[in-house]
């Protein structure tokens, strides 16, 4: 017997991924955040909040968990950051990152050419300088310029 298209069994894994409702992870933005903690701080429970936004209560929880550290990125937040949100990254980084673009571009209109190792010595010195200028440091942070 020959096998055609329609006599051919299909594989399990193909029928799964064919019929798949896999769920997709929804990103959370900081806008989004900052609200649900400015809910919280008026006197909903996490349920509520969670009910409301169809979100689960344990995300709800994790955003409250860490609403210090999403208020401090909402002050330095610009449209741009304002979208996604990352741990590793603080207000300083974000500082940081734009004032080198900002002197990246400086350089670019003046037909300066720059060097990896210039961009880099440029970065931890405005690092540090913004550091001298924050009064309230909670931890020591360090600036590590990588090459990407």
């Amino acid at each position: 017997m020959v096998a055609t298209p329609c006599t051919m069994s299909v594989n399990r894994k193909a029928e799964e991924a064919i019929g798949s409702s896999k769920k997709k992870r929804k990103v959370i933005t900081l806008e989004e955040k900052l609200a649900i903690i400015a809910k919280h701080e008026t006197g909903d429970t996490n349920a509520k909040i969670g009910r409301n936004l169809k979100m689960n209560e344990s995300t709800i929880g994790h955003i409250i968990q860490h609403a210090d550290q999403y208020k401090k990125q909402g002050k330095g937040a610009s449209t741009s950051t304002a979208f996604q949100t990352t741990r590793n990254r603080t207000i300083f980084v974000i500082e940081m990152e734009g004032l080198l673009l900002v002197w990246i571009d400086d350089c670019n209109q003046k037909r300066i050419s720059i060097s990896l190792m210039a961009i880099k010595a440029k970065a931890i010195s405005l690092f540090g300088c913004l550091k001298e200028k924050e009064e309230n440091q909670e931890k020591e942070e360090t600036c590590f310029a990588s090459s990407g």
